[in-house]
């Protein structure tokens, strides 16, 4: 048997371990509902700013770099208040490089993947760019 005194009054409340069981599976869904990651809310997020960073601009690697460090601290500072307990990872498609050659008449279109690994806990954040799946 346990008692508990509540700070609303000063009798004393018995409460069996049944009872305390389920209050604090209760307690623990209650916790997990307010923490939980909104996995529309994180799209909309990364959408927004990945939309935001590479409008009108002409794409190269270089650019693609810097883009991705630019996108990936946008991302972790909307992010950073809401879901600073989790670690997140956004992996997502940016769009294609063209690098033409004009005299061979060649040309090459990289697909750019970016993937954001973010540790909201420890403040870090590693940005990373594939071209064609390749790291």
């Amino acid at each position: 048997m346990l008692i508990i005194e509540s700070w609303l009054d000063s009798h004393s409340w018995k409460i069996n371990k049944r009872d305390l069981k389920k209050f604090s599976n209760y307690k623990n869904i209650v916790e997990r509902q307010q923490n939980q990651l909104e996995e529309n809310e994180i799209k909309t997020i990364v959408s927004k700013c990945i939309h935001d960073e590479l409008d009108e601009k002409i794409y190269n690697l270089d650019l693609s770099i810097q883009l991705s460090k630019n996108i990936s601290k946008n991302i972790r500072q909307e992010l950073s208040d809401k879901y600073k307990f989790y670690k997140i990872i956004i992996q997502t498609f940016i769009g294609k490089i063209s690098n033409e050659k004009i005299q061979n008449l060649d040309s090459h279109s990289y697909k750019l993947y970016a993937s954001y690994h973010f540790d909201q806990r420890t403040d870090k954040c590693l940005s990373i760019i594939q071209n064609n799946g390749q790291m």
